[in-house]
């Protein structure tokens, strides 16, 4: 696999937050109908003024409508001043060639030293000012006049303090179910920037990677396991979004079935049940070491015959690295499994 280069990051911001108003002062003392006007002057805008006339005189809309999570939102056709709310959204926006002005984060002590996902900085995340996605720095967020706010469900109605009130009060603000497989988040997220042929090229670009490896695949079962805590396991079934995009591309099978399974496609059992991974070989998503200290496993058939591969968090985490860094963990295994005999 050829290596990933990463680029170095700028520490330079765009503009610090206004030093004369306290992030409480900047929310409360101000309507939302003064904040939409003022950001709109900071722009050079007309807020009645959604047209822009052609050489022709004919006037060409700068706004268009679009669904998403929340409803239905008028967004501007070519937004220039994209925030993303959260880690969750911005790989995909990266992926989908827009670099945002800024984006939530889990902070640099997640991501080795960074504020994003190592994979996201040679897609432009260097020119992306930081802010903590769960406390967002609404003052500096403000200060640099988005024209468009993004995010996932997940961060918005779950993390993040006030997100969808407050950002509403900023721009258009537009978000994709999370719980969507990770195909339709992306579609989700280029419906709202207007780039639907861009995602369609990178999910064809994906499977096709993919399917490329899958004749020389030599098992047809596999098991899928994650620990969970200090002594559960999660155990992985087809009806799982993540797993099924790369199951069926791979062509093969995952055992024990969906019976016992909840409706996110996933087993929570207990140490004890470690023994229903019985597939042919297993793939261990982050925490192998927890699991290597169970006594059922060197029980496990998989383990017995040396077939035991493992993969990061973001194969199933979807705030991870985006397509870029999912497809290389399915590819990976892909590799595997053309090992295995």
């Amino acid at each position: 696999m050829t290596p990933v280069l990463l680029l170095d990051r700028s520490t330079s911001l765009i503009t610090a937050p206004p030093e004369d108003a306290t992030r409480r002062e900047f929310i409360t003392g101000v309507g939302a109908a003064a904040l939409a006007a003022a950001f709109l002057a900071a722009c050079g805008e007309d807020p009645a003024d959604d047209r822009t006339a052609t050489p022709t005189g004919t006037p060409e809309a700068t706004t268009r409508v679009v669904d998403h999570a929340f409803g239905t939102i008028e967004v501007p056709v070519d937004p220039q001043r994209v925030i993303v709310a959260d880690n969750n959204a911005l790989p995909y926006i990266l992926e989908l060639g827009v670099v945002p002005i800024a984006a939530g984060s889990l902070g640099p002590e997640v991501f080795d030293g960074r504020d994003f996902h190592p994979a996201l900085y040679e897609l432009g995340a260097e020119e992306t000012v930081p802010f903590s996605r769960d406390e967002p720095d609404y003052e500096l967020v403000a200060s640099l006049a988005p024209d468009l706010i993004i995010g996932s469900t997940f961060s918005l109605l779950n993390r993040v303090a006030g997100g969808v009130e407050t950002y509403e009060q900023m721009a258009p603000l537009a978000a994709v179910d999370s719980d969507l497989p990770v195909f339709e988040q992306i579609r989700g997220y280029a419906r709202i920037l207007g780039r639907e042929e861009r995602a369609e090229a990178l999910i064809a670009e994906f499977e096709d990677s993919i399917r490329s490896l899958a004749a020389d695949v030599s098992v047809t079962d596999i098991s899928i396991a994650r620990a969970f805590g200090e002594s559960d396991v999660f155990i992985y079934t087809e009806a799982e979004p993540f797993t099924a995009l790369w199951l069926d591309l791979l062509g093969v099978t995952v055992v024990p079935g969906t019976e016992n399974a909840s409706e996110a496609g996933t087993i929570i059992a207990s140490a004890e049940q470690l023994s229903e991974l019985q597939g042919e070989a297993l793939i261990v998503i982050d925490g192998i070491d927890r699991l290597e200290g169970n006594p059922l496993w060197p029980l496990l058939p998989a383990v017995q015959a040396g077939k035991v591969h493992s993969v990061g968090d973001y194969l199933t985490y979807n705030g991870g690295g985006g397509l870029n860094a999912l497809r290389e963990q399915i590819v990976g295994i892909a590799e595997f499994l053309a090992t295995v005999e």
